[in-house]
């Protein structure tokens, strides 16, 4: 794979997190309080937060694909491995886009430099 390979994996990883996160986030909020009317506080908390960290993951996602600004990708990837908590299968998506994106930080451009470990702040 080429050199800026993975990190178009990761992005198109979490971009696709991000939508499914986005689809299940709306249906939690219309359609969980149907099912269970005592409960639609719970489902319509858990569907807005999805929806701000679809959010905040497709910001990182069009990041890492784009190959700008490593921290903005960085946050978008965490925060989708965080919310994969609530559902088992995103982590297939979360996990492999976070690993990617760290292993080909050197590749990205912009004004938030990617983090070298070992190398201090200049």
């Amino acid at each position: 794979m080429e050199e800026s390979g993975l990190r178009l994996t990761g992005g198109i990883l979490l971009i696709l997190w991000s939508i499914a996160m986005f689809i299940s986030g709306i249906l939690l909020i219309f359609y969980g309080g149907l099912f269970l009317l005592f409960s639609i506080g719970l489902f319509l908390f858990v569907g807005i937060a999805l929806i701000v960290v679809a959010i905040i993951t497709i910001l990182g996602g069009i990041n890492a694909y784009n190959g700008n600004h490593f921290r903005i990708a960085l946050i978008g990837a965490v925060c989708a491995l965080a919310a994969s908590c609530l559902f088992i299968w995103p982590l297939l998506l979360s996990l492999p886009a976070l690993v990617f994106i760290v292993l080909r930080r050197n590749t990205f451009t912009g004004r938030a430099t990617p983090i070298q470990l070992g190398v201090p702040f200049e």
